[in-house]
């Protein structure tokens, strides 16, 4: 949901109100100022980013950080505080406003990935890494032998 006020003439104040996600779970409300002049405030309504980071066999990737940077096209495109995937590949943003949003995606031993227009509210994005993941190889002795 967002809200604008705007001065309408003297000492009259308009609100207007445009209904995006009714309902959404984690909503929250953030307040911006407006455009410098016009005396205006715009309360927009901060959704959170959920996603996951698989392998090309569709396997979970932990331990995967994830960079979200937009709204793409916003002037004020914020660059939002990485979040590390959890043991099923999963990743939260928690309040992030709507838009389109480019997602940067490293693991190790994988190649980077970047995910551009991903769209928020929108469904959860899935980005596949390509690479080995983490590999672990040698040999185990026994003690003694």
């Amino acid at each position: 949901m967002e809200f604008a006020s705007r001065r309408a003439g003297a000492g009259v104040w308009v609100l207007g109100c445009l209904l995006a996600v009714a309902g959404a779970p984690g909503c929250r409300c953030t307040a911006r100022p407006g455009p410098a002049g016009r005396g205006a405030s715009v309360l927009s309504l901060a959704l959170p980013l959920e996603g996951r980071v698989t392998d090309e066999g569709a396997r979970p990737v932990p331990g995967a950080r994830v960079l979200a940077i937009g709204p793409e096209g916003d002037a004020r495109a914020v660059e939002a505080s990485a979040v590390v995937t959890d043991g099923d590949g999963r990743f939260r943003f928690e309040a992030l406003p709507r838009g389109s949003y480019a997602l940067l995606v490293e693991a190790a031993g994988m190649m980077p990935a970047r995910v551009a227009g991903v769209a928020l509210p929108g469904a959860e994005p899935v980005v596949t890494l390509a690479g080995l993941g983490r590999a672990l190889e040698g040999m185990v002795l026994e003690a003694g032998a």
